[in-house]
């Protein structure tokens, strides 16, 4: 919810010193991309795990809560071991999305003043192509 990630925020703060810098790395949300969250199954990449011989698959399905800015998200491993037998292994989990007026705003309430938002690790600037958004804010006395 957007009172955890004021919380999380405030817990940052009082970690640093006044003047301390918070880097926060967030996923950017394309509307293109959120309208993929459909539920679909998607494989996401495939390994082999040299210390139990087995073929891992991974992937995954996500669908969208837009009222609440909420991805759901799981994550299927399909271990196969070498004798055939199949363990699947889900991780399912939530994540609150939030765009970059809402975040630079959550920084402020928690006592930051934003001075960068990114949108890439090049520090390009952030456009709506952007897979990555990524804020610089500094912690005020």
């Amino acid at each position: 919810t957007m009172e955890d990630q004021l919380a999380a925020l405030r817990t940052w703060r009082d970690a640093l010193a006044p003047g301390g810098l918070l880097i926060i790395d967030v996923y950017n949300p394309n509307p293109q991309r959120l309208l993929e969250a459909d539920g679909r199954v998607e494989m996401q990449g495939r390994w082999f795990d040299p210390d139990t011989g087995a073929t891992v698959m991974k992937h995954f399905t996500r669908t969208l809560d837009d009222a609440r800015q909420l991805q759901h998200v799981l994550f299927i491993y399909d271990e196969v071991l070498p004798d055939g037998t199949v363990h699947r292994t889900l991780a399912p989990f939530q994540a609150r999305y939030l765009y970059r007026f809402e975040g630079e705003l959550l920084l402020d309430k928690a006592g930051f003043t934003p001075e960068q938002v990114y949108g890439s690790y090049d520090l390009d600037p952030l456009t709506s192509e952007s897979e990555r958004m990524i804020f610089v804010a500094r912690r005020r006395a």
